[in-house]
C-alpha cells in the first residue's frame, strides 16, 4: 500500500518513516482545508545531490488505516526481519519475492505506475501528477494523461457516430474515465 498510495520510488519508500509524518497543525491552514489529516514531508532520493525535489503529500485515509494496523519500524515504515531499514535493492528483492509467492507479475515500480495511471484516469492534470510523483517535467505526466484523455475523448466522439445522436452532450475532459473493460468505461 505504501508503493501504491504514495506513488514514490522504491528508494524513497525504503527511507520513509515516522519522522517524515507531519501532523495537521504543522502544515498550512490552506493544506488543512484540503486534507485535515496527516502529511508526509521528505526529499526524494533521486537527484538529491544536484537538483533535489522536496515533496509534501497527504496520507490518504486508506494508508492511515494500513499504517495503524501494521507493525512499523523505528526508523522506517518497512524493516527487515532483523529490525533494520531495508536498502533500496533489499526492498526491491523482498518485493519481488512477495510477487513470486503470490504468483503475480511485477515489481515495486509497477505500483508507482499504477498509482499514476489511476490518478490520470480519474482526471488528474499533468501538473497534479508532477506535484505528487515528484517528476521534474510535464513530459512524464503527459504519458499518463494523454492516454486517459484519449479514452474519454474517444468515448464522447463515438457517441457522435451513433445514428441516434444529434447533439454533443459530452464534455470529455470533465468526467473521469474508468478502466477499459470496467462497467464505468
Amino acid at each position: 500500500m505504501l508503493f501504491l498510495l504514495l506513488g514514490q520510488r522504491i528508494s524513497d519508500i525504503a527511507k520513509l518513516g515516522k519522522q517524515h509524518i507531519r501532523k495537521p497543525e504543522h502544515v498550512s491552514p490552506e493544506l488543512r482545508r484540503t486534507h485535515p489529516g496527516r502529511w508526509l514531508a521528505f526529499q526524494q532520493h533521486k537527484n538529491r545531490n544536484k537538483s533535489p525535489v522536496d515533496l509534501v503529500i497527504l496520507i490518504l485515509p486508506e494508508l492511515e488505516a494500513v499504517l495503524a494496523g501494521s507493525p512499523c519500524g523505528t526508523l522506517t515504515f518497512l524493516e527487515t526481519e532483523f529490525g533494520q531499514p531495508y536498502t533500496t535493492k533489499g526492498l526491491g528483492n523482498w518485493r519481488a519475492d512477495r510477487c513470486i509467492e503470490a504468483k503475480v507479475p511485477g515489481r515495486a515500480h509497477g505500483l508507482r505506475k499504477a498509482g499514476a495511471t489511476m490518478a490520470a484516469e480519474r482526471g488528474a492534470t499533468p501538473h497534479q501528477l508532477v506535484a505528487t510523483f515528484g517528476w521534474k517535467t510535464l513530459q512524464q505526466a503527459e504519458l499518463y494523461t494523454k492516454k486517459a484523455n484519449q479514452q474519454r475523448m474517444a468515448a464522447c466522439a463515438m457517441n457522435l457516430v451513433s445514428l441516434g445522436q444529434i447533439v454533443n452532450g459530452c464534455d470529455p475532459l470533465s468526467s473521469p474515465v474508468g478502466k477499459v473493460g470496467s462497467p464505468s468505461s
